[in-house]
């Protein structure tokens, strides 16, 4: 069995930190460290924003499916109607809370 000491030293084995931020998208090293040594997110903030959006698209489909189902089963006119006031509420909601300033 090898002794790790004589693999030389750590930083031969795994890498140079520099040449893992050089090669990784936004220079973050394979540590979640950026060239200062500072801790960042591995997830970029146009990701997140984009998942919410999708969360959010998802929550007022179940809303309006669950209301469709639950209270307008057979009139569609009313559906209709309770519909696009879902939907409006939902944008209004969106547009005075969730847009980015």
């Amino acid at each position: 069995m090898r002794d790790i000491r004589s693999l030389g030293s750590v930083e031969g084995v795994v890498g140079n930190h520099d040449s893992y931020s050089d090669s990784c998208p936004g220079g973050i090293g394979w540590d979640g460290r950026s060239r200062d040594g500072e801790l960042k997110m591995a997830v970029p903030a146009e990701t997140g924003r984009r998942v919410a959006g999708v969360l959010y698209a998802v929550a007022m489909a179940a809303v309006i499916v669950g209301v469709d189902v639950a209270f307008f089963r057979n009139r569609f006119w009313e559906r209709l109607a309770v519909n696009i006031g879902i939907v409006l509420v939902f944008g209004a909601f969106y547009l005075r809370f969730l847009r980015r300033p």
